[in-house]
């Protein structure tokens, strides 16, 4: 089992019912080089899951001795589905802001964070097709029937 479906599973608990992981990545609040020259710190908490839904974003707090393990209790964030990330950069890691939080992402991890900006455009135009099927056409108009109105002579009724 690789490290993506580790956390899609340990992030599991956290959704709501019927709602699907699209991309999972971690991400860590410290600058790799602080944490490089204090290897301690790597086990204090500064870990995150970034869990993508088909309907929203999740920001989830780890555990401190073991970084791909949620800590429990509520997410740090839920974020809109149309969050974006950005552009990362950066030769070993990318930053982004998440939540006003500052987040670094492994380069190993940018292609899941660009393929989230690229679907938030497509949850965005769903959910606005969807809107838009419920409101626009009335229901005899959808089924080629003229919708109700008043008489007109050709369709008034023989007294």
């Amino acid at each position: 089992m690789n490290i993506r479906e580790k956390l899609a599973s340990r992030a599991q608990p956290y959704l709501q019912p019927g709602e699907e992981i699209r991309q999972v990545f971690p991400a860590q609040t410290l600058s790799q080089y602080l944490v490089a020259l204090m290897p301690i710190l790597y086990y204090t908490g500064i870990h995150r899951i970034v869990v993508v839904t088909d309907r929203g974003v999740l920001v989830l707090r780890t555990r401190n001795w073991w970084p791909y393990l949620p800590a429990g209790g509520e997410p740090l964030a839920r974020l809109p589905r149309e969050t974006r990330f950005g552009e990362l950069d950066g030769v070993l890691w990318g930053r982004v802001t998440v939540a006003d939080s500052p987040l670094r992402i492994a380069r190993r991890f940018h292609a899941d964070v660009a393929k989230a900006d690229r679907e938030r455009h497509h949850f965005r135009a769903s959910r606005a097709s969807k809107k838009m099927a419920v409101a626009d056409p009335a229901p005899d108009e959808a089924h080629g029937r003229p919708a109700p109105g008043p008489p007109t002579p050709d369709t008034a009724e023989p007294a």
